[in-house]
């Protein structure tokens, strides 16, 4: 049995009143009824009583049945009401169906009536409390609902939730359409058309945002009418959640598509961004040395704070060590970021062996299981993609050395053949002049180069005076000499002063403004510079011009540095040649007064005569000395001239002269003299003053060599500068001086040991063998063998006066 159904009877007459209610009550079992008469007092009652129906009167004194139901539905809207009366007619009737009664019933004689009676309660009471249930289960769910009438497509009906969702109340929910409610006219026909259960569908609400809601569309019967029911729940966030999903597995192929480390990490953040919801992203990636890197980054994230930047390379060096990802709330509390970094949250994801991607946002968010199965999916495609691109960018810089390798090779086959053609040039040339020409020519003839020139140095000004160029010249070297110190990178500089070939792209940050332009007038794009070297003699300096930067590989630096010494070679030759053939020579006599003057030093060390006895040039471009100091300096006066800027050693010392061996590492004068065919024919020191006797091809200036040692020197003092002749010595003459200046024993000696094979080795004949066939002592063998030695090597070495007239 359902509740019992309490009804208010209300009348102005008491015994029909307590007659309904006794009749309803007493027959009934389910129905209580409480008479009233007085409509206010059954007001006071209707307040503080509960009740499921009225029954009342219409015609009462003091407020008829009408004015009752109006105050009654005031205070209980829903209740239903039937007007029970005994004043019948139609306009009454009317009246009762315009003022909202539930029913009308008409009183007549006979019990019959009050069977209707209870029927017309029993019917209102049910489809009241049906309503009451319908209403609270339409308002309870927390899905939006809404009843669409299906003649018209408005919206008749809906719940709170819907209210809650979409943004309006219910009145003006009742006044809408469809249309209004989804983003597209597609979504609404969707929203009612009953054909699928469920479907997603984008909506808008009332203050215009979008969201994606999951509908299901089904035909009700209603309070007996027909409609479509339309429930509706929320699902943005799985719709977000799918769509990044879908992006980041779809992102694969844009990562794909990116050709760079670099790109990949780029396109990795603004994917972590989009599909994470984080408001910062950095990546941090492992260098060749291991050490962590911000590859990319996205929002507030201030990598150029050490503070903050140490403490995120030390984060992600932490989740590198576990390779699991990482959350962390409230990251102010860490302590690790400076006070101003806005973020609240952060989510640490390993990118393999390569690096960590942190992402942060500006709330305190709890990243759960989807937003790491997110993460491990980028992590997955990132990983991917880097090693993707590593492979790749190792691919592309092994073709590019292979090519380099191939273009370098191409380069040096027509550097090879360029050298070739002026190597088989030099065998030929008989000047130096010649050989400047056809280097530069030929040089400039092949297609990598686009100018060659020589220049002669100024040891003095440090300056290069053009001597001879070819190809595309264009007025860069006319009028002009170039300055081996006009700037601190000059690879003429590096030329002249280490002897070693020098190779300058020529750009505004290698090369001063003016000469960029002037270079890149003329498709200068590259430099290599050449000294023209021989046993540490510089003759020239060769410049070579290319239209690319990068003409002059290693490989082609090597070449052109052996081309440097072939040809400081064939200088040489020339020179030695001029300098045999001529017959006339300049001599000059020269007085020193100069500490710089190293025969000075010794001689003022020593306080004896010291005499250059000879030199030799070393092959690394220093010179040895052999000096011989006249008298038996103190041990002091030795230590002291230790002291001298150069290696001594101590061949010989006996109480009248000693020799010693110096070894300089440079001799400008020295340089000199063999740059031009000239010799040093004497040279000693006594006290503070030295002299030199100097002997110059007749063609050369000796005011050059005069400038020079004064410019070394300073005090020089000319004394003579005569002209001679040279007589050149034959064979002949010379085994006929030799023969003049050793004894018959001597002779003899030397003669027969050559013939006996005593020089070869091991030797033929022994000395003891050799004494005895002469019939003389082993001792007197040596003695006349060392003595004829003696005088065929000093007739070799030392210089004669007699060549000279």
């Amino acid at each position: 049995m359902g509740h019992p159904i309490r009804v208010l009877c209300v009348d102005d007459d008491p015994s029909l009143a307590e007659l309904v209610a006794t009749y309803l009550q007493e027959d009934y079992d389910d129905i209580a009824a409480v008479p009233e008469t007085d409509p206010h007092v059954a007001l006071d009652r209707v307040r503080s009583e509960t009740f499921d129906c009225i029954v009342s009167d219409y015609q009462m004194p003091g407020m008829n049945g009408l004015e009752l139901l109006d105050e009654a539905r005031d205070l209980r809207p829903e209740i239903p009401f039937i007007l029970f009366t005994g004043q019948g007619s139609e306009t009454v009737a009317s009246d009762a169906v315009s003022a909202g009664v539930t029913d009308y019933i008409r009183k007549a004689t006979g019990t019959e009536q009050y069977d209707l009676l209870v029927n017309r309660v029993r019917n209102a009471v049910d489809r009241h409390r049906a309503e009451l249930d319908y209403q609270t289960i339409f308002d309870g769910v927390t899905d939006a609902i809404l009843v669409v009438d299906p003649s018209t497509g408005s919206v008749i009906d809906v719940n709170r939730a819907f209210c809650e969702l979409w943004g309006y109340d219910e009145t003006n929910a009742r006044s809408l359409s469809p249309a209004d409610l989804t983003v597209e006219d597609a979504g609404a026909e969707r929203l009612c058309d009953p054909s699928n259960e469920k479907r997603d569908i984008e909506c808008v609400t009332a203050e215009g945002e979008r969201f994606w809601a999951s509908v299901s569309v089904k035909r009700a019967d209603i309070r007996g009418t027909e409609r479509i029911l339309a429930i509706v729940r929320d699902v943005t966030e799985r719709h977000e959640r799918e769509e990044a999903l879908s992006a980041l597995v779809g992102a694969e192929q844009t990562l794909l598509e990116a050709e760079t480390s670099a790109a990949v990490c780029e396109r990795a953040t603004e994917l972590a961004t989009d599909a994470l919801g984080f408001d910062a992203v950095q990546l941090l990636l492992r260098d060749e040395t291991g050490t962590l890197r911000t590859a990319a980054s996205v929002g507030p994230v201030p990598v150029d704070d050490e503070v903050f930047a140490a403490a995120r390379r030390q984060i992600a060096a932490d989740v590198l060590g576990t390779a699991e990802l990482q959350t962390r709330r409230d990251i102010s509390a860490v302590g690790r970021y400076p006070n101003d970094f806005p973020m609240r949250s952060e989510l640490r994801v390993p990118i393999g062996d390569h690096g960590v991607l942190v992402g942060n946002t500006s709330d305190e968010r709890a990243f759960g299981p989807y937003e790491h199965d997110l993460a491990r999916v980028l992590s997955t495609n990132v990983t991917a993609a880097l090693e993707r691109t590593d492979r790749e960018e190792l691919l592309r810089e092994r073709e590019s050395e292979l090519e380099r390798q191939r273009d370098e090779l191409t380069s040096l086959n027509h550097t090879n053949r360029v050298i070739r053609k002026i190597n088989q040039t030099l065998v030929e040339v008989s000047s130096r002049d010649e050989i400047e020409r056809v280097v530069c020519e030929q040089l400039a003839a092949a297609d990598q180069y686009r100018m060659a020139w020589i220049g002669e140095y100024d040891l003095v000004t440090r300056e290069l005076d053009p001597k001879v160029w070819a190809g595309i010249e264009d007025g860069y070297l006319r009028g002009r000499t170039v300055s081996v110190d006009e700037y601190e990178s000059n690879p003429y500089r590096t030329a002249v002063d280490q002897r070693s070939i020098a190779v300058q792209p020529l750009t505004p940050d290698t090369v001063p403004q003016a000469e960029y332009e002037r270079a890149t007038e003329r498709g200068y794009r590259a430099v290599a510079v050449i000294p023209l070297v021989h046993q540490g003699t510089l003759y020239d300096v060769l410049g070579v011009y290319a239209g690319q930067s990068d003409a002059f590989g290693e490989t082609e630096r090597a070449v052109l540095s052996e081309l440097g010494e072939t040809i400081g070679y064939a200088m040489h030759a020339v020179e030695q040649r001029r300098t045999i053939l001529t017959d006339n020579v300049t001599e000059l006599e020269i007085e020193l007064r100069s500490e710089e003057s190293l025969l000075v030093q010794l001689a003022a060390a020593t306080g004896c005569r010291v005499e250059l006895d000879g030199l030799i040039a070393q092959s690394d471009g220093s010179l040895k000395l052999f000096v011989t100091v006249e008298g038996n300096p103190s041990a002091d006066a030795v230590t002291t001239a230790e002291d001298v800027d150069a290696e001594w050693t101590a061949i010989t010392e006996t109480e009248t002269s000693s020799l010693y061996e110096l070894t300089l590492s440079r001799a400008p004068i020295i340089d000199f003299l063999a740059e031009n065919g000239a010799t040093l024919r004497t040279a000693s020191a006594e006290g503070t003053t030295g002299r030199l006797v100097i002997q110059l091809p007749s063609q050369t200036d000796s005011r050059e060599l005069l400038d020079l040692l004064a410019d070394v020197y300073g005090d020089v003092n000319l004394l003579t500068q005569r002209e001679r002749s040279r007589k050149p010595q034959t064979t002949t003459e010379f085994k006929s001086a030799l023969q003049a200046d050793l004894t018959d024993r001597q002779h003899e000696v030397l003669r027969t040991a050559h013939h006996a094979g005593f020089f070869e080795w091991p030797r033929v004949t022994s000395g003891e063998e050799l004494a005895s066939s002469l019939g003389i002592s082993q001792s007197t063998f040596h003695e006349h063998l060392r003595a004829g030695e003696r005088k065929l090597v000093g007739t070799f070495f030392d210089g004669d006066e007699s060549d000279y007239t």
